[in-house]
């Protein structure tokens, strides 16, 4: 019965073999497991700061968020607390104006200019009310102005420059106010 083949008992000798089979195995990929961990520590400490970025990041998007939210919901009450700040800030606040106009003065003049343009009796009469508010300013400003005698002289000079070249305009046909606006 040679087809017949019965299985094999296990002997001694096969424990001893498959004992020496898993420590190999483990002893073998024990390395193979280390080096993949270290690498994937590697791996993931170079990725672990950008990470963090970015949960910071939408931290502080979701923080905006609610912050903004909770502002357009207390409306008031946030109006109120900004107004007690500047209240209490007068100093800073004043800092912040100078600074931020020193910073965009050619546009903040620009724009009024452009205000000035669009609406001119708007601000003649702005004048025209400041003057009766404050009747004894110009003549007290004047006279302060005449005390320096070259600093008079030269705004006569000014003046009748100015005169002379309405005057020549004019007589050309052109118009002072056309030639201001032009330039």
């Amino acid at each position: 019965m040679e087809g017949d083949q019965t299985p094999r008992r296990a002997s001694n000798s096969d424990a001893r073999r498959n004992a020496r089979a898993r420590a190999a195995d483990k002893f073998f990929s024990a390395p193979r497991d280390e080096a993949w961990r270290a690498r994937y520590r590697a791996k993931d400490s170079k990725l672990a700061p950008r990470r963090l970025v970015q949960q910071k990041l939408d931290q502080k998007k979701a923080a905006s968020e609610r912050a903004r939210a909770w502002n357009k919901a207390h409306a008031e009450q946030v109006r109120e607390t900004q107004r007690r700040w500047r209240e209490a800030n007068a100093d800073r606040v004043r800092a912040y104006g100078r600074a931020s106009y020193a910073h965009r003065r050619e546009q903040v003049a620009e724009r009024g200019k452009a205000d000035r343009d669009r609406n001119p009796e708007k601000y003649r009469q702005r004048h025209r009310e400041w003057l009766s508010r404050n009747p004894g300013y110009s003549t007290e400003y004047g006279r302060k102005y005449r005390q320096d005698p070259d600093r008079y002289a030269r705004m006569l000079e000014s003046n009748r420059n100015a005169k002379r070249l309405a005057k020549r305009l004019a007589t050309l046909g052109v118009l002072p106010r056309e030639v201001v606006n032009a330039g």
